[in-house]
This record gives structure tokens, sequence and C-alpha cells, in this order.
């Protein structure tokens, strides 16, 4: 913290030895007193910085020399405590700044580049510049994102942006919602459920706080929670479910005959458009009225995140009257990552709204995909798909003799024997060791060696008894195989998938035993380095008072929070709908800051909830049918919006998704034969249809 302070005023340059560390998350730069450890995670040239410290090592291992590498440390206070973060020189002056990240730079940023500009009218239509959006994000947007701005520019049109998880949507979504502050205006941001709904308020609160140079508060309105943002604020960002933004939509509309209001408000917006003051003021008017709601008054654009979500059954017609009632004068932004035909959807919202509607379309993935399973008898990865061409596999192709060679029943059957049998051998050993320790405290006690030597033969004698082992699956050996199998094979962070909230606890519970932060609990493995453990204990006591601290002791008598906290310590976690509110987005907030391993968690997890992982397995490829009853195979976009969680941008070369069967609810009773996750991975998603139900 001293060179932190030293380094606040004024960055200070320096040449010398820097490593990666961390799995690239830190650098450990070596100066003239000592070694520091200094964050990246949330450093925004930290891809290029990742990049160009791997290089120099590379160069530095080659050569056998190391001249140093060229940077500057700067000091940045962090949650009230000064804290380092670094810079390459060079890459600052290429890259525009993020002049917040702290106060000098050693780069004069002119003001006038990086402040929004805010009309005095409400209706002044201010686009929103590419150098503004490149000064406040601190790098340069992307094509997909720079086509998404051009159509945000124009107020009298909407967006569908379409791209894979990972590619940049969450910025397209920040575009817009500057867009609409540069116009004056008010944007709302919507989700299908409130676990995105949370972690997106928690996202961009800590965004704008960081901003000195954008006076905007978030406010968040879900089911269980309403926070408004601080009253005198300019600008506002309101994130809601997509349940509460129907009923706002409904309730601005109720009051009048909504083609006849939407009449109404074009004819007072083209006369406001005249310039004419007064003409704009009755125009503010008559959109109070027409809302009744303040939330509504002065709506500038709608961002609707997981759009897809119009095909759900059961809530698919939520989203389908908010677009058809969402006035017409405010811009809509949808963001999607599976949808079929977007085409004749942005059509039909063209129609439904009357104003022209634009696709904005990305279809390669930063991250290549290998879809696979884990070999029964070795617990290697087994590939059968993958998302690009490489290790001379064809990209796009199935392989369905890969597939039966490691998850067909026989291939099953024989992992699952070698496990029995190395389970009965590790039983019979114990029971052995168990057995001499209670003859040796009995003879120690002077009761007779006689009967000392009786218990364990009698034991011995029942052991003997059993009937051949018969190939069963064991949920929580199972469990604990797959986890050793991903540490192992350095695949973690990792997200597996279950079917039902019960399996999340039991998949947990049954990895209790292991420490995926040093490796297995028993024995055999190197515990980690102190600096690291001692750095991942400081940043776990920081984010429990962060988020925590406020509520206890109340929450530390509850018997989940110790549960959660055990597990966590463990790297370890569970995530599902039930759990308490507050410890379901800690475990949210634990995992993006690098502090879980492994957690087990329902399908809620896959929408939209920025928890990027190195890996994703999948207990099972079946669901139930809420429709006809009993049990379906996934969806082809189901299937991708889980899968597409795997690989994080930035992080991994590659990302993978796992199958694993043994894990399943049923047991191998349904397990998917080859030709359904074939159709999961190279099959169409199906096309929007509409949901609602006419009385």
């Amino acid at each position: 913290m001293e060179l932190a302070y030293e380094c606040r005023d004024e960055p200070v340059r320096m040449q010398g030895r820097v490593d990666l560390g961390d799995e690239g998350k830190n650098l450990l730069v070596h100066t003239s007193r000592r070694r520091v450890c200094v964050p990246l995670m949330d450093t925004y040239f930290a891809e290029p910085i990742v990049a160009l410290v791997e290089a120099y090592v590379s160069a530095r291992n080659a050569d056998g020399t190391d001249a140093g590498l060229e940077i500057e440390l700067c000091g940045v206070l962090v949650a009230g405590r000064m804290q380092l973060r670094v810079r390459v020189p060079d890459m600052a002056d290429e890259l525009p700044q993020a002049t917040s990240l702290h106060a000098h730079t050693g780069h004069e940023v002119s003001v006038e580049s990086r402040k929004l500009v805010v009309p005095s009218g409400p209706d002044d239509a201010v686009p929103l510049k590419e150098a503004i959006v490149n000064a406040t994000l601190g790098y340069p947007i992307d094509s997909f994102q720079q086509s998404s701005l051009a159509v945000i520019q124009q107020c009298d049109q909407d967006l569908v942006a379409m791209a894979p998880t990972g590619s940049g949507k969450t910025v397209v979504a920040l575009m817009a919602i500057l867009q609409a502050f540069a116009r004056g205006k008010v944007a709302i941001y919507t989700s299908p459920i409130k676990a995105l709904s949370n972690q997106k308020y928690g996202e961009f609160k800590e965004w704008f706080g960081r901003r000195r140079d954008i006076d905007a508060g978030v406010s968040l309105i879900t089911g269980d929670v309403q926070v408004r943002a601080p009253q005198g604020t300019k600008h506002e960002l309101i994130i809601c479910t997509s349940e509460i933004l129907r009923d706002k939509v409904l309730e601005a509309t109720s009051s009048g005959n909504s083609a006849s209001v939407a009449g109404a408000m074009k004819a007072a917006k083209a006369a406001a458009d005249t310039g004419d003051a007064e003409a704009a003021r009755a125009f503010e008017a008559q959109a109070t009225r027409m809302s009744g709601d303040p939330d509504m008054a002065r709506l500038g654009v709608m961002i609707a995140d997981e759009v897809h979500y119009i095909n759900d059954v059961e809530r698919g017609a939520v989203w389908e009257e908010t677009l058809i009632h969402l006035p017409t004068h405010v811009q809509m932004v949808a963001l999607s990552a599976t949808l079929r035909n977007p085409e004749s959807f942005a059509a039909w919202i063209g129609s439904a709204r009357g104003r022209p509607c634009e696709i904005v379309r990305r279809l390669d993935r930063h991250v290549p995909l290998h879809v696979g399973g884990l070999d029964a008898r070795s617990g290697e990865f087994c590939e059968f798909f993958s998302t690009h061409a490489c290790s001379g596999r064809s990209q796009g192709v199935f392989d369905a003799i890969a597939y039966d060679g490691c998850l067909s029943a026989k291939a099953i059957a024989a992992g699952l024997t070698k496990s029995a049998e190395r389970e009965a051998e590790a039983q019979a050993a114990r029971s052995e060791r168990s057995g001499e320790r209670e003859a040796q405290k009995a003879a120690g006690s002077g009761r007779g060696g006689g009967k000392g030597i009786a218990g364990p033969e009698k034991g011995g004698n029942k052991s003997t008894q059993h009937t051949p082992l018969e190939p069963k699956v064991n949920f929580h050996h199972e469990c604990i195989k797959v986890a050793r199998a991903l540490h192992a094979a350095d695949k973690l962070p990792g997200i597996v998938f279950c079917m039902s909230r019960r399996r999340c606890v039991e998949g947990a519970r049954a990895c209790s035993s292991l420490n995926l932060f040093s490796g297995p609990c028993d024995g055999d493995s190197v515990e980690a380095s102190s600096e690291v453990r001692l750095d991942l204990v400081r940043r776990q006591q920081a984010m429990h008072r962060k988020h925590l601290q406020r509520y206890m002791p109340e929450l530390g008598e509850l018997d989940s929070y110790r549960e959660i906290m055990g597990l966590l310590d463990r790297g370890i976690a569970y995530h599902h709908s039930g759990m308490l509110p507050i410890l379901r987005e800690y475990v949210e907030l634990c995992f993006s800051a690098y502090l879980v391993k492994l957690v087990f968690a329902t399908e809620t997890l896959a929408v939209g909830v920025n928890m990027p992982a190195r890996t994703v397995v999948f207990t099972q490829l079946d669901k139930p049918d809420n429709e006809k009853g009993g049990h379906r195979w996934l969806h082809v976009e189901e299937f991708w919006q889980m899968a597409g969680r795997a690989g994080r941008r930035g992080l991994d070369t590659v990302g993978h998704v796992v199958y694993a069967p043994t894990l399943s609810a049923a047991g191998l009773r349904n397990r998917a034969p080859p030709q359904e996750l074939r159709r999961m991975c190279v099959g169409a998603v199906a096309p929007a249809t509409s949901r609602l139900v006419v009385d």
C-alpha cells in the first residue's frame, strides 16, 4: 500500500522483470524493493497486457537474457483502499484512455472528448460519437459494436443485435444507455430473470460509480426488491424484470386506446421536432399524461436482454405484450445469442411498432468450444464436436464413433466397474486398519487378546460374504471424480448444470472434501504457496465485508450461510432460485471475482448472467416438459445457452463442454443417444413463435 500511495499523484515508470500469476489474472512485478502482485481483473487493457507479457516471457526464456519490460505503476483508490494498477506506456498511446482509472495518466485527454453532451431540450437528437464510447470504455469497439452504434444513433430506428455469448452485447446495451442520456432521456434495461437483473444492477452501479464525468444513478425494480437512484441524479438507468416492465407499459397505455395515444404522441413529436420550444413542452406534457408513471414519462430507450425468451411457453407472452404496447417514440434495442430467422422477427417488430427495425449480427465466437465427455476409465477429455477446425478435426462435424467409444453403455459400465473395484479395495483397506486399531486398543486395555482378534475376523467374514459388485452409479463418487478430473486437467473454473435444486446442493456437498484452490484434501497434493493463499484470504474477506457484513450477526445464525461459506473456502458453491437471495447473489459475485472454482447450478444461471467459465458440464440433456408432461430433450437454443458459458474472452484460448451422464438425477436411464447430442450441436434453433392466447 505504501508503494501505491507513492504512485497516486504521478505514475512511476520502471523497467524490470514481470511475470504472469494466477492464470493471467495478476502480474508479478519485481521492483527494487520487493516483488508486488498487481491484479488485472479490473484493468481495461488486461487482454493486450497479458499478450505482451506472454511474448516478453517467451523471448526471455528463449534468449536466456532479461532486459526487462517497461511499465508504469499507478495508485488507484478502490473501495476506500489505495491499490496498485499497471499499464504499458506504448499501449496507452495507441488506445483511448480510461481517464477515471487514475487521476494522472501522463497523457492529457481533452475533457470535451469524453464528456457526454446533454441537450437542454428533451427531444434534441444528439448522436453518440464513437470517440466518446471508446474513451468511456477505455478500448476501441469492434465492428459488430460499431454497426450497432450506427443504428442506435438513429433514434427513430429499433435494433436487434445478435452475437454469441461473450461477444460484447453488454457494450451494445451500454451504448444505448449513453445515447439515451445524451438525449436527456431515461433508459430501461429489462431481463427475463431476477438473477440477471440483480447482476446487471451491480455491474452498472459499480461502473457509473467509477465514472466521475457521468452523473447517473441506477434503480432496480424486481419482485423481491425496489432500490431507487438518489434524488437529484441527472440521468437514470432503471433495471427491472420483464413482468415489471410489462405492467408499467400496460398501465401507461390504459388511459386510452393505444392507437389514438400513439397518434397523439406522433403528432406532438412532429410539432416538437420543428424546434418550437412551446411544442416541445407540450410534447413532454403529453408524454407525462400518457404514462401516468414518472418512470415512463421520459423514457428514451428500452433494452430487452435475452429477447429469445419470447419463445418461452409460460413467459413469452410477457415479451410480446411489452413490445406491442411500448410507445412508438421509445427506441427498442433487443439482444440475443440464440434467435432463429431474426429477419422475420425484426419484420414483426417493425410491423407491430410502426417503425423500422435493423439487424446487426455476429456469427463467430471469440473462444472456440470443444464438446465431449470424460473417459469413464482414465478421466481424460474425449472430444465429439468443435465449433472451430483444429487438431485435424473439421469444424461443425459431430463424431458419433468417439461418442460411442466414450459414453456408450458398455464403456460407462466398464468405468463404473473399475471405480467400484477401487472403492471396494479402499473400503477393505479401511476396514482392516480399523480392525487393527480396535485390536490394539483392546490389547492395551488388558481385556484379553482373544476377543480383540475375534472382532476383525468377524468383520472380515462379512466382507467376504458379499456378492460380486454390480456396476451402479454412485452420485457422490462421480461428483468427486469429475471435479478431480477437471482440476487435474486445468479446466476450472467450471459450471455443472443440474436440472434440480436438490442435485445442486448434493453435488456441492459431495465435493466438500476437496479443496479446489490447493488440490484434493487427501494429503497427496502440494499446497498452494503461502503468498497466493494469503492473497486469496484477503480477497475473500474483502468480498465478505463489502457485501455480507452489514447483515451480520443475524445472517451468521443461518445454517445455509455457514454451509455456503464453508464450501466457498474450498472453491465450491451451489446456485439455484430457491436460495436466500443475498446468498445467491453473493455466489454470483464470488464467481465473477474468481473466488469459486466449481459451482453446481440450475439452468437459470445460463440466462445471461455474466458468470463465464472455462468448462461447462451437463449432467443430463433432458428436462421436464411443462406442455405435454414427462421429459423432453433440450432444444438447440437451450443447449447453446448453457454451453455458451464456457470459454472466457481474453482468458481462455478454448472452452470445454462436458457431458457427464453419470451425474444425472435419473442415473443412466436418460443417457442421451448420439443423434440427440448431434442435433443439439449442429441443429437449427426454433423460430420465434407467438405465445399470446386470445380469450
